[in-house]
């Protein structure tokens, strides 16, 4: 009877000094050194492990996507993004629509995330308003002697 009583508290002594984490109901994760991390991925890790800026356009975010892949560790977190699905993007509003599959402290996600507030492409109207037009050296000062025919440019559609 001794015996048994020595070795179940033998056992309860190197399961107390297990390295084991002690996951919580809301995804926090207990580690050996008290800190408390959140064992789920949110946008913001994933705008850090791309280091996706608001200034940047929708062209650059999915080079980036597409590319960078692996293990990266972020606010705590050991994030491995395995594979990236292009779901879509529209460059007038600046919004790319992204699915992630991967590992968050090797436990597995899947996320969906939506990236806003980039960079826009410009509308048609907004480069014309921009435009700025000059005449070439040898017609400005003498703009008539251009050599263009309004009538072939315009009603028969002939530029060249």
């Amino acid at each position: 009877m001794k015996e048994k009583v020595i070795w179940g508290l033998a056992m309860i002594l190197i399961m107390a000094c297990s390295k084991e984490e002690q996951v919580l109901t809301n995804g926090e994760v207990i580690t050996d050194s008290g800190v408390v991390k959140n064992a789920e991925i949110e946008e913001e890790d994933l705008y850090q492990y791309y280091g996706i800026k608001k200034d940047q356009n929708v062209g650059q975010v999915t080079s980036q996507i597409e590319t960078i892949k692996g293990l990266k560790e972020i606010n705590g977190k050991k994030i491995e993004v395995k594979e990236t699905v292009l779901e879509s993007k529209d460059e007038e509003k600046g919004i790319v629509i992204v699915k992630f599959l991967g590992k968050v402290n090797d436990k597995n996600f899947s996320k969906i995330v939506t990236f806003q507030d980039l960079v826009k492409k410009p509308s048609q109207v907004e480069i014309a308003r921009n435009l700025n037009v000059e005449w070439k050296k040898e017609y400005k000062d003498n703009p008539e002697s251009l050599p263009i025919a309004f009538d072939e440019l315009y009603r028969l559609k002939k530029n060249r």
